[in-house]
């Protein structure tokens, strides 16, 4: 994901939970599965715990991953039509 720092991203979440939040955002823009990446922003939510912060976090990362399966979804199409 172009733009996103997720150090700084991992900043909002609670110092215990900092370091697995940060390798569930590496990981989760890699993930295909849709059931993967639903695991991943479920584990994430809850590392978020009560902070509003790190749970804006979670949902701008949800937001950011729909919008790749989409780009990622028209591209298939794409390639199959041309």
């Amino acid at each position: 994901m172009d733009g996103i720092n997720f150090l700084r991203l991992a900043q909002k979440f609670s110092p215990g939970s900092r370091k697995d939040a940060y390798e569930l955002m590496c990981k989760v823009v890699g993930y295909r599965s849709p059931r993967k990446i639903e695991y991943a922003l479920t584990l994430m939510q809850e590392l978020a715990e009560q902070s509003p912060d790190a749970i804006a976090v979670v949902e701008t990362l949800r937001e950011k991953v729909t919008q790749m399966q989409a780009q990622r979804a028209a591209e298939a199409a794409a390639a199959i039509a041309g």
